[in-house]
């Protein structure tokens, strides 16, 4: 996060970084929050790029993503096209008719 982060002249001491063990410490959770001015429509966008970037660096250097909702949701599921099809196929058993949530997960 930190190398991504720096070439965008994003401050690295400002990142939000949260980290939970997991799986008796074989593992863990990791979170970070960049913190902006959402009004600030060149500072949001700044940040959007940044996110889209760090979630792509990430992923290439093999970090697993719990939650691809917004815009990680298109990374991850265009990447993971067993996990995407498992899904579909859940999806189809438990809602046949496409009531709950329609449009709400990878497709």
């Amino acid at each position: 996060m930190d190398f991504v982060a720096s070439k965008y002249g994003y401050p690295i001491a400002d990142i939000g970084c949260y980290i939970q063990p997991i799986e008796h410490n074989r593992a863990c959770q990791v979170e970070f929050d960049l913190f902006y001015n959402p009004d600030d429509e060149e500072e949001k966008a700044i940040i959007t790029e940044l996110y889209r970037d760090a979630a792509t660096t990430m992923m290439n250097e093999g970090a697993f993503f719990t939650r691809p909702y917004g815009e990680l949701a298109p990374i991850i599921f265009d990447r993971a096209a067993n996990y995407t099809m498992t899904l579909k196929r859940v999806k189809k058993i438990f809602d046949p008719k496409n009531i709950m949530n329609p449009g709400n997960l990878c497709f």
